[in-house]
């Protein structure tokens, strides 16, 4: 029989800022407040939704909802997964694994690189971060073990490619015909290691160029985008060391 599953995690902190000796914020402060929907439809086909709603900073304090992901799976075996729909862009380590998860990741705030919403809910309107941690198409995926090697994971995929403005997502159109493509491997040296895992990244979109009438015509006639990355990770002990690097290249 399908199984619907509901699952809830909230964030909610204390935040005391100083600046040139002033006190520039004393306040609590609500993070995101994000609820999953889980259907398990057949014994391969699953799907999901998350929302997400949290209130921003600046002036009208309104609060603001999200839908992060809306996806169906299709599991033919470990080795084959097939995921469409809007997802995580499974880039990197941090914000595939972590993401919104201020309850599991293992420092109070995520890396600057990885900043890429956080900076509305403190009062800045752009809210930074360059990584396109949320994207639209399909992700193919798979794990498998290979004898001494240790377990190798992939992820290909195919992606709307960013618009002109960097802060939004192209959910449901794309502004070229180009699509962002993407690879992930990794790799778990068990036999070696236990607990160290590594992994590269290679991402490459063409960012269509600004529309007509924009307020600042950076780039007019498109342009390429390549991110090479990759990270390392080591978890023993309840003790965890991490550490990640990203290259980008614009043309």
């Amino acid at each position: 029989m399908p199984k619907l599953t509901v699952k809830v995690f909230g964030d909610f902190g204390y935040t005391w800022l100083r600046k040139d000796n002033d006190l520039n914020d004393n306040a609590f402060w609500m993070g995101r407040q994000d609820l999953f929907f889980i259907g398990q439809l057949t014994d391969r086909i699953s799907g999901m939704l998350e929302a997400d709603f949290h209130f921003h900073s600046v002036e009208p304090l309104v609060s603001h909802f999200h839908m992060e992901r809306a996806l169906l799976r299709y599991g033919l075996s470990d080795l084959l997964n097939v995921t469409v729909g809007l997802m995580h862009t499974p880039i990197g380590y941090w914000g595939h694994t972590f993401h919104h998860g201020a309850w599991l990741q293992p420092s109070i705030f995520a890396p600057d690189i990885f900043e890429f919403e956080r900076g509305q809910m403190l009062g800045d309107p752009k809210p930074g971060g360059i990584l396109p941690v949320h994207n639209a198409g399909i992700d193919i995926s798979g794990v498998t073990e290979m004898g001494e090697i240790g377990d190798v994971g992939y992820n290909v995929g195919l992606f709307n490619g960013r618009p002109d403005d960097l802060d939004d997502v192209s959910t449901n159109s794309d502004q070229n015909d180009f699509k962002a493509v993407n690879l992930h491997l990794m790799l778990m040296p068990h036999h070696l290691l236990e607990g160290l895992q590594l992994g590269g990244n290679f991402y490459a979109d063409k960012i269509a160029a600004e529309q007509a009438g924009a307020a600042n015509l950076r780039f007019i006639h498109g342009m390429r985008e390549l991110i090479l990355g990759g990270y390392a990770t080591y978890y023993h002990g309840g003790w965890e060391l991490l550490g990640e690097t990203y290259w980008f290249h614009h043309d």
